[in-house]
């Protein structure tokens, strides 16, 4: 019980005509007051019980994973990635996995602390992600190039533009393209665009052999209607369109 000293004195000065007798009564009537309107705390005790479970927990890079926890027996339940403070001791809530995550969660009470873990794995892709992109002199800058054709493997950019290919492979096997010979697992070729070139990728795993193949066709369009073209797509920068206008011309 914690009494102000300093009311205690003050209220004994104002009282100061009053005989001891009543003072001792009404100081012990004060702290039945006290006793008799404090709620008493009463802590859990036993055993702890938790249920901590995901709907999936293997599952691909930035995909939302569905988290259900109940706890039993607890007056305090946390869960790192999902915050510091006090949760419910019943609940769901999604999170995005960006890579491999551990949840742990943590219970207590007056005699017990009890915690559990939960392991979400991320899965490796065993494609070979290529990106091909062409450098805007104007803006400084590289601009993605979009893919056409029934397999998405042409490209085209202007005769001189500097061109950057990259990838990037999460798992473990030999990376190699036919005239470039043998590349690392994660890298990047840039080249100046004087021809129609051809790139044949291949990529030997445990998951079997991939093949890829790119070919980049320079063209000679005026570059005013490529800037058209960027406004029409400014996330994505094709020169299909560009070109089979400029194939018209030709055969007209």
């Amino acid at each position: 019980m914690i009494l102000d000293k300093t009311f205690v004195i003050n209220k004994s000065d104002y009282y100061a005509g009053e005989s001891p007798e009543e003072k001792i009564k009404y100081l012990t009537n004060l702290f039945d007051g006290f006793r008799l309107n404090a709620e008493e705390i009463k802590l859990k005790t036993g055993e702890i019980s938790i249920k901590l479970e995901a709907d999936q927990t293997f599952v691909t890079k930035n995909n939302y994973v569905n988290i259900i926890w109940k706890v039993e027996n607890a007056h305090k339940v946390t869960i790192n990635k999902i915050g510091d403070d006090d949760l419910e001791h019943q609940g769901e809530m999604e999170l995005l996995i960006k890579e491999d995550t551990i949840l742990r969660l943590e219970a207590e009470n007056r005699e017990n602390k009890l915690s559990k873990q939960l392991i979400i794995k991320v899965l490796k892709s065993s494609s070979v992600e290529i990106s091909v992109e062409a450098l805007d002199d104007e803006i400084g800058e590289y601009l993605m190039l979009k893919g056409s054709g029934s397999e998405k493997d042409n490209y085209y950019a202007f005769n001189m533009q500097k061109i950057r290919i990259s990838w990037c492979i999460e798992t473990m096997g030999n990376f190699s393209e036919s005239i470039l010979g043998q590349l690392p697992l994660e890298g990047e070729h840039e080249f100046f665009l004087t021809h129609k070139t051809n790139f044949r990728f291949n990529y030997e795993s445990i998951y079997g052999t991939q093949k890829n193949s790119i070919v980049i066709i320079p063209v000679t369009e005026k570059k005013e209607e490529l800037v058209d073209q960027q406004k029409e797509s400014p996330s994505e920068f094709s020169l299909v369109k560009v070109f089979s206008r400029f194939r018209k011309k030709l055969r007209g």
